[in-house]
């Protein structure tokens, strides 16, 4: 039985002695009065329509009854007591009958609704050439992040303004700032040894090697050219695109609750292994305190402590930042949460 069933039992238990104990006269009234309504409320709360149909009918037949007996009414008052009888006896079951609804409200969610039909692709945009690496690099990023975030939302009915950005965040949009501007990218797709470390240098204006005049957007090997730095820029932005998306999901995965409700809307129980059932791939990400972080401008990575943790999952920044967990770091490169921490100016 749910608990606001046994604690409405009770304070209706409570009310009713507390009544009927203060009250010297008509006790047996008052007495078949509150049972008739505890009753009532009980049968109702349990779904038997049927039943609490017939008590009530029954309760109203049985106080007219005993009030005939036992109360003398005066005849010129007697339409206006038994009409007024009536208007209370529907008052009782509104209260009832609300009871049931308020609880059914508060235990349940609105059901997923049926998908929508897609609309129509639109027309294809006008393409253009970025001046820089990182400025191309973190415009990638951010477009596989909105595609990624439209497609989820729409796989999970979430309603969002299509002319509107999804991601928000200006401390993950840093993050990605950071990725692109490293001394770790950009001596990458230069075939620069990332061992050595890349300054910016005032009086040349450019970057170079550290203790060197040696450009980072240069490099002494006439094999290497700059076909070659845009072979490397596919190779690394491809496996990005992949770490951004994989913390995009982490940051949205579901806690053990909302597996548990989306288990519940299936109608499976909630001990069943969600891996074992058929999903929509995005369903599993459908985090609301995530996505909430995503859209929001000024929240960072504390926000998880905050809130999520209070939910029994964890924060998602710390499998982020774990080289250990993540299967996704590049190269000998490390793990990218990691790039540009530090970087100068570049």
């Amino acid at each position: 039985m749910n608990k606001l069933y046994i604690y409405d039992f009770i304070i209706s238990c409570f009310l009713a002695g507390f009544n009927i104990y203060y009250i010297k006269n008509f006790r047996i009234l008052f007495g078949m009065l509150w049972g008739f309504f505890i009753l009532c409320s009980l049968l109702l709360n349990n779904e038997q329509i049927l039943y609490f149909t017939s008590l009530f009918i029954v309760g109203i037949c049985v106080i007219a009854i005993y009030i005939l007996k036992n109360i003398p009414i005066s005849i010129e008052f007697n339409l206006i007591f038994w009409i007024l009888y009536l208007i209370t006896a529907f008052v009782i079951i509104s209260i009832i009958i609300s009871k049931k609804f308020i609880f059914n409200n508060i235990n349940t969610d609105a059901p997923i609704g049926d998908k929508g039909i897609a609309g129509k692709f639109g027309n294809t945009g006008v393409s253009y050439n970025l001046k820089t690496y990182p400025e191309k690099c973190y415009d990638e990023l951010i477009t596989t992040i909105e595609t990624y975030l439209i497609q989820n939302k729409m796989a999970n009915n979430i309603e969002f303004d299509k002319n509107d950005y999804n991601l928000k965040n200006l401390y993950f949009k840093d993050l990605l700032k950071n990725i692109c501007l490293s001394k770790e990218f950009g001596n990458y797709i230069h075939g620069i040894n990332t061992t050595k470390t890349c300054v910016y240098n005032d009086k040349l204006g450019k970057r170079v090697l550290k203790d060197t005049n040696i450009s980072c957007d240069k490099t002494n090997n006439k094999n290497i050219t700059n076909n070659n730095s845009e072979i490397r820029y596919n190779i690394i932005i491809s496996k990005l695109k992949k770490i951004v998306i994989h913390w995009i999901k982490e940051i949205l995965k579901n806690n053990a609750y909302q597996n548990n409700k989306l288990l519940t809307q299936l109608g499976y129980s909630e001990n069943t292994n969600i891996d074992n059932v058929y999903l929509l791939e995005d369903n599993k990400y459908n985090n609301n305190i995530g996505h909430n972080f995503l859209k929001d401008a000024f929240y960072n990575e504390a926000y998880f402590e905050q809130h999520i943790i209070k939910k029994n999952n964890n924060n998602p920044f710390n499998t982020i930042k774990s080289k250990k967990s993540d299967n996704l770091t590049l190269f000998d490169l490390g793990n990218p949460y990691y790039w540009g921490k530090n970087f100068n100016k570049c």
